[in-house]
C-alpha cells in the first residue's frame, strides 16, 4: 500500500512537470507548498517532503478537500494513514485513521 501512495505522490507531483525550462528552485516549491483545502473537483493534490514522506489530498464533487493520505511519519494511526474532512466541525480535517481495504 505504501509503495502504491508513494508511486501515486510522485505522479502526481510531476505531472506538471513537463516542462524541462522549469528551474529547480520552482519544483522544490510545489512540492514544499500547502495543499489547498478547496480545488478542482473530484482532483487531487500532493506535497512531497523527500521520496518517502508526503501526502496526498483527495477533493470531493464540491471541490472541497475530502481525505488526506500521509506517509513517511507515525502519529498512532499507522503509516500510511487517512484523515477524513468533515465541513461540518471545526476543525474540518479529522484525526488519523488506519487505512480501509482499498485505499
Amino acid at each position: 500500500m505504501r509503495r502504491r501512495l508513494v508511486r501515486l505522490l510522485k505522479d502526481l507531483i510531476h505531472k506538471d512537470d513537463e516542462d524541462p525550462s522549469e528551474a529547480d528552485s520552482d519544483k522544490k516549491d510545489k512540492r514544499a507548498r500547502n495543499l489547498p483545502a478547496q480545488g478542482e473537483p473530484n482532483s487531487s493534490d500532493a506535497k512531497s517532503i523527500d521520496d518517502d514522506h508526503g501526502q496526498i489530498r483527495e477533493h470531493g464533487p464540491d471541490g472541497k478537500a475530502k481525505t488526506n493520505y500521509d506517509f513517511g511519519h507515525e502519529h498512532g494511526a499507522g503509516d500510511p494513514r487517512a484523515h477524513d474532512w468533515n465541513w461540518s466541525k471545526i476543525p474540518p480535517r479529522q484525526p488519523g485513521r488506519p487505512l480501509l481495504p482499498g485505499e
